[in-house]
């Protein structure tokens, strides 16, 4: 097993970059294939506690559609409503078209002005 990671990974210290065991490895039917070594490494993130899905372990490996994956997805507030892949997509273009009417809104206003010179108030 070698390469380098799919995505970026991160280590805390030199001590602890790399968590692994050795496991008996039990088939979906419960009989036993031998075993397996399980790797847990953090996924490197851009953004603070945000998913990061991998379509693979290593690059240069067969991917996997990750949208497709059980348990991905978001939950949008209207109706809660469980949404991945395109939907997850879409909902994500819907937020920044609204949020882009609403910035567009703002600037139709009138500025307002406010008197900095009339200095009857305690303050500064």
């Amino acid at each position: 097993m070698g390469g380098d990671w799919w995505g970026g990974v991160e280590f805390e210290s030199e001590e602890d970059s790399v968590d692994w065991t050795l496991e008996d490895d039990c088939g979906g039917d419960g009989s036993s294939s031998g075993r397996a070594l399980r790797v847990v490494v953090r996924k490197a993130s851009p953004i603070a506690g945000a998913v990061q899905w991998w379509a693979a372990a290593f690059k240069g490996e067969a991917e996997v559609n990750t949208t497709t994956l059980p348990g991905r997805g978001l939950r949008m507030a209207s109706g809660n409503k469980q949404v991945g892949g395109q939907g997850a997509q879409d909902a994500w273009m819907e937020a920044q078209r609204l949020f882009a009417l609403k910035v567009q809104e703002q600037r139709a206003q009138d500025p307002v002005v406010v008197d900095l010179e009339d200095s009857d108030s305690d303050c500064c």
